[in-house]
Order: structure tokens, then sequence, then C-alpha cells
């Protein structure tokens, strides 16, 4: 991969970085009477010198040329504000909130203790990230300070909670996840050895070759499709047509029977017609198809010494060749040449084994933990819809029983269609009754149905689809909604029944997968028995 090619899907992401820093100035102004240049968002850049003062000279290490920096950014297609810290401040812009990198002076105040203000920061920023949606930050340190000393102290006075670990680098620390992905970047530039005008390339560069990741990438290139074609969203829904969609909540209200669950179905229609055509725009996507693609994969997976993949519990090396044969190649019979070779599938047996897809081949170093993750990202609905901190019985909603003393826990998944769910009878305290199928927990080694994160442990559930598997529970709905919601905060979500037992909410499944639950249910209950004559019946499959 070129230069080029790595730094393009970072350029087309990001979008804005802030410089914070105590000794900025501007470069040479065409305005001598000007002394001060304010941005958007308070940024406070003040030009230090006297009016006819010389540009400092070099030894003066420590001070910045903001316009530098900012045609460096700007270069590269993206924003960079400038705030100038001083000693009035007592609090970071809220641009930093926002800002895809942040990039702050070590030493930001006369404090004896250099660091202790930008770890001040950092420490507030990490507390804030960490108590919501984790989220990834990349952050740099431009400094004249060694580079040992900061990294030191960053070590030394980071604050995280359980679970989150520190990982000092060469020239950087990773906030991370305890055996698990990094949550930040904190990388050192020395202002010595990085100039101004290479600090954007410098940081870009790092940032690329930091995410540099096959599903990375990936992301990157879908949310800076979205961006590149926000315009075209926003033209084609335009508020000409306010009035339209208005009249489908009026229309949803004007009915005795959907009024109760109007609003939140009206809600469901909007996000549903948006999601829908940011959909459409990402599979039409040119960047997001090369970030994704076979030529892709080869690159992020090889090796220069090969790569260890696994076949039938066997494990051979392949080479930079074999392996972007098996990855990339076109024609099956080329194919399946490489992997004879690479498999050495020498008795009919591998051969037929291999090309049925029942015992496929793998790279050797993936763990169940990471099958696991990656398959609860693609059967469970990440952003579950919550009104007012609870959630809704629906269809799909994996609960957990919580037994008494003579039942043990156990795993359902609810099958009551969408529309059973809603407009629900609150007349005389009246109950729902609710269907569930009932889910095994079983080892990752046997067949299971669906994965889902419980307590930092991947639970493994199988459901067998069959109606005798069915359970019925009663609920009452609430007043106000006419559905069926949790109590409780947190974690401890759950609903309750008509005889007080709890069902904690686990998990949802996306839609599609609910559907394909029910339906192959569905499917089952409506299977014909006959007493055929045997001869026909074991010939005819």
């Amino acid at each position: 991969m070129t230069e080029e090619e790595l730094l393009r899907v970072p350029r087309e992401f990001l979008n804005a970085a802030v410089l914070i820093d105590d000794e900025l100035y501007w470069g040479q102004s065409t305005d001598e009477d000007a002394t001060e240049i304010v941005a958007p968002d308070e940024f406070d850049v003040t030009d230090t010198r006297q009016k006819g003062e010389d540009e400092p000279s070099k030894a003066s290490s420590s001070r910045i040329d903001a316009e530098k920096v900012v045609d460096g950014f700007s270069d590269l297609g993206l924003v960079c504000a400038t705030y100038r810290w001083t000693e009035k401040h007592s609090v970071f812009p809220n641009s930093s909130d926002k800002a895809d990198l942040i990039i702050l002076d070590w030493k930001l105040d006369n404090n004896e203790d250099v660091g202790t203000t930008a770890v001040e920061f950092l420490n507030n920023r990490l507390s804030q990230d960490l108590s919501g949606n984790r989220r990834l930050r990349y952050i740099v340190v431009y400094t004249d300070k060694p580079m040992a000393g900061v990294i030191q102290k960053l070590v030394d006075d980071l604050v995280v909670p359980q679970g989150i670990s520190l990982a000092a680098g060469e020239n950087c620390v990773e906030v991370k996840e305890e055996n698990g992905p990094s949550l930040w970047r904190i990388l050192y530039q020395s202002k010595k050895t990085t100039a101004e005008s290479d600090l954007a390339k410098s940081v870009l560069t790092d940032f690329a070759n930091f995410l540099d990741g096959l599903l990375p990438r990936a992301v990157m290139s879908g949310v800076a499709e979205l961006r590149n074609r926000t315009f075209e969203h926003l033209y084609r829904f335009n508020k000409a047509l306010d009035p339209v969609v208005a009249s489908h909540l009026l229309a949803k209200r004007s009915s005795e029977l959907e009024f109760p669950a109007a609003s939140d179905a009206f809600s469901e229609f909007v996000i549903g017609l948006i999601v829908n055509d940011f959909s459409d725009a990402l599979y039409g996507s040119e960047l997001l198809n090369l970030t994704s693609s076979a030529n892709a994969v080869n690159h992020h997976m090889s090796q220069p010494n090969g790569v260890k993949l696994k076949f039938n519990q066997l494990l051979v090396d392949a080479d930079v060749a074999q392996l972007s044969t098996l990855i990339s190649e076109q024609e099956y019979t080329k194919f399946f040449s490489a992997a004879e070779a690479v498999f050495k599938l020498n008795s009919e047996k591998a051969r037929k084994s291999f090309k049925s897809g029942r015992s496929p081949m793998e790279f050797s170093d993936v763990d169940v933990d990471q099958y696991a993750a990656l398959s609860q990202i693609d059967l469970m609905n990440n952003y579950p819809r919550e009104v007012a901190g609870q959630f809704q019985l629906k269809s799909g909603v994996i609960v957990r029983k919580e037994g008494d003393a003579g039942e043990g826990r156990k795993y359902l998944v609810c099958i009551q269609p969408i529309c059973d769910a809603v407009r629900l009878s609150v007349e005389d305290g009246a109950a729902s009754r609710f269907p569930f199928i009932e889910l095994q927990v079983v080892e990752p080694s046997k067949k299971f149905t669906f994965v889902v994160k419980v307590e930092d442990a991947y639970v493994f559930l199988l459901t067998k689809h069959k109606v005798s598997e069915v359970l019925m529970a009663s609920f009452t709905a609430s007043p106000e909604s006419r559905d069926i919601r949790t109590s409780g905060v947190a974690d401890e979500r759950a609903f309750t029944d008509i005889d007080g037992a709890n069902y904690r909410w686990i998990s949802e499944l996306k839609e599609i997968y609910a559907i394909e639950l029910q339906n192959t249910l569905s499917s089952q209950a409506s299977r014909i028995g006959s007493n055929k004559f045997e001869w026909l019946r074991t010939r005819s499959g």
C-alpha cells in the first residue's frame, strides 16, 4: 500500500483538529496593527509580539507558529482550530469535545510540576469518555520537553478504572481494555524535531498506521461516505416534505387503536427512512467497497514471513503468494490448486471435505471469544431503542428469567409479533400473554444459535425451533404507553410478570434475525406428517 493509499481513508474520515498551547503566535500578518485573531468557539490566538518585533528565533523552541500548523492541516483537507491557553482559563474549549484530533502542549502554565494541567485535562476527558459509550480518541502531546519524562508522567498520573490498563510504547501511551482494544492513543511529538508545517502530515501518518486494520478502515470509509453525502441527504429529505411526513403522525393519532403508540411508531418510521437511505448510500460507496475488498483483506492479513492457517486442526504455513491466491483468486480451479498445495489435500476425503465447506480454512490465531464478539455484533442490535431509560418487550428481545429457590435461571427469546406487543388492553388491569422460546446454554464447541455477552462473558445459546418449546408469560401493560416496559436501571432492567417473576433484559436481536426465528418456528408448526408408502418415502428424499 502506497503512502497515498494509506492516508486516503483517514483524510476522508477526519474532519477537525484543535491545537491548545500557551505560546501560540500567528505568522507574518498583512495588517501590522492586528494583534489578535479570534476564531469561532472562543479560540484565542493572540499575537504576543510587540508591533514591529521579528518572528521568534529558533532558540525559542516552545513557541508555535499557529499559521503554519493550520496551513499544514488545510493542505490535507482538514480544519484545525487553535486555542491559546492563558492563566485566565480554567476549562478547556468545548471544541475539544468534538475534535477528531486534540493536539496539546505539555507545559500550559508556570506550574513547577510540568504537565499537571495537561494531565488534569486528560483525566477529565478520559473519565467522561469511559462513563458513557466507550469511544476511541486520538491525542497528541506536542512539546519541547523530553519524551521519557512525558511518557512516564502519563503512565504514573493517568487515572483508569478497573478493567482498563495503560500501555507505554516507544513514543506513545495507549489506554486499553484489559485483553481488549485500545480506547485512546496519546502520541508524543517533539517541537524540536517536528516543524509546525510538518505536524499535520506526521500526525495523520501515525493515525493511519494506528488504525490500519480492515474493519477500522471500513468504518472510517462508511462515516466519510455519509459525511461527504450529507447535503445530498438533506436535499432529498427537504422541509417541503415536512407536511407530508407530519400527516403520517396525524393519521396515526386519528385512530383510537393506534393513538397510544402513534408517537413511537412515527419516530420509528422517520428513523427507518433515514437509516435506509444511509444504507443505500454505503452499499454504493466506492471507498467503502475498496476498503472491504478481497485485496484489502490480503493487504491487512499478509505478513512478510508468511502466516499460519488452519484446516481440520492441521496448522500450515502459507507464504505471501499462496495467501494472495487463497484470498483473491477469482477462478475456483486455481484457488483449489493453491489450497491443495498449502493444506496437502492428498486424499479424496480431504478434498471433498474442503470443497463442501464443512471444514473451512481459517487463520490460526483466532480464538472463540473473537468469533463470539463478531457474532454478537452481527446478530444483536447494538443500539437498542430506549424510551425514558426503558426497553420494550417485543419479538427478538432476549431475557433471563431469574429463578427462585426451586428453579434455576432460564434464557428466553420473545417471539411476540410487534403488532401484538403494542396497543395492549389496560382495562381492569388486563394481562397480556407473551410467547417465549427457551434457549439452552451450550458450550462454544457445540452447535448454537445466538451469542450474547452477559457480565463480561459470552454465553452461547441454542434454540430447537420447536412449538413444544414455547413458554407463555402474562404481563400488565403500562397505562400510558400500552406496552410492556422494563423497570429498574442500568444492568438491572427487567420485565415483571403478573406472578412477580423477573425477566432481566439481556439483549435484542436485529430485526432480520427476529423475523428469521419466527419464520423458522412457523414452518416447523406447519409441517404435515403422513403415513406414506415407505419405499416411496425413502426415495423421495
